[in-house]
């Protein structure tokens, strides 16, 4: 359930990310409202599953978002009438979502790579406690590191100008939401514990983004 809900929101992300909203003198990508929670779900998985475990959801996710924005570029390859408003307005935005989505499963991985990899070993150094530390503290090392990827292939069309403000205002709204639903999540976490009775520590994992299995 948690992978399948991890590609949803990934899917409606980078679908949303052609939408810019306005907020003050800064505009952002609608996404950053969705977004946040494919951080929260790839928690969930490496703190009570492990680390392959959230590996294999990411890549789930990744190439399940890939293969979806394929097929709607299939329909804009098929030739079609442009005198039709609609027509013409869905091949802009699909041609846009897919370097957009293409751009966001690269800097994505990465980001949500290396926070299961802090995630994982940060529960064994401190012995399966301090959740809260460690779910901001991976999450704040996966937002950065995602950042500084997506926000340079956001703006290859508007210049070099905007990319420091929002590479900082995104790093910190995205830090914000999960500083929010920092009680929730170890809510969830804990209730799914119990339920699952699974609590698994990668004592002897490793650490390759290919170690799925």
């Amino acid at each position: 359930v948690l992978s399948i809900m991890f590609a949803f929101v990934l899917i409606i992300s980078n679908i949303s990310a052609v939408k810019f909203v306005k907020i003050y003198f800064l505009d952002i990508p609608a996404d950053l409202f969705f977004f946040p929670l494919v951080y929260v779900l790839s928690t969930c998985l490496t703190e009570i599953y492990g680390f392959k475990a959230a590996l294999r959801t990411i890549w789930f996710g990744c190439i399940s978002n890939l293969a979806f924005s394929f097929l709607l570029y299939l329909a804009v390859l098929v030739p079609s009438d442009h005198s039709i408003s609609t027509n013409f307005l869905y091949d802009s935005v699909v041609t846009k979502s897919l370097w957009i989505t293409f751009s966001g499963v690269i800097s994505l991985f990465f980001g949500l790579y290396f926070a299961s990899i802090v995630l994982a070993r940060s529960k064994i150094i401190f012995f399966g406690d301090q959740f809260l530390l460690r779910y901001l503290m991976s999450s704040a090392v996966g937002i950065l590191i995602e950042s500084a990827f997506f926000i340079p292939f956001m703006f290859v069309d508007y210049g070099k100008s905007g990319i420091p403000e929002a590479f900082l205002y995104s790093s910190c709204i995205k830090l914000i939401y999960q500083i929010i639903v920092a009680p929730l999540v170890s809510l969830i976490v804990l209730v799914l514990k119990n339920v699952e009775r699974i609590d698994y520590y990668d004592y002897k994992t490793k650490y390759s983004p290919f170690n799925i299995f």
